[in-house]
């Protein structure tokens, strides 16, 4: 705006700071389905760019069809989550809320139910 102020007459300067800054408040605030408007401006020309129309390739008959083999190999050992029963997430709860303060016990009675 103070290029504008510097270049244009007092006139053209209010209409050409007035075009940018509705441009640039629709930049920063405007927002379409909770998406921020560059966002949806950059989807938008995304699709435009891309073709029109989009073929599923049908399969129709078997004898074009081939059947590729799935294998599943890993090497990675499977992890199984422990369950925690209500009483240790109780104590695991009290640990946290007292930033370590509460070390835990043994005695069941020491744990407070929240």
């Amino acid at each position: 705006m103070a290029i504008c102020y510097a270049i244009f007459d007092f006139s053209a300067f209010v209409f050409f700071s007035l075009l940018i800054f509705a441009i640039s408040g629709t930049f920063a605030f405007f927002r379409v389905n909770g998406v921020a408007f560059h966002y949806f401006i950059l989807n938008f020309v995304q699709t435009v760019r891309r073709a029109p129309l989009r073929v599923w390739n049908k399969v129709y008959g078997k004898e074009n069809y081939v059947e590729e083999e799935v294998v599943a190999v890993s090497n990675k050992p499977v992890f199984r989550h422990k369950h925690l029963n209500i009483s240790r997430l109780n104590e695991l709860t009290l640990m946290v809320d007292t930033q370590g303060a509460y070390k835990g016990g043994e005695n069941k009675d020491d744990v407070r139910l929240l």
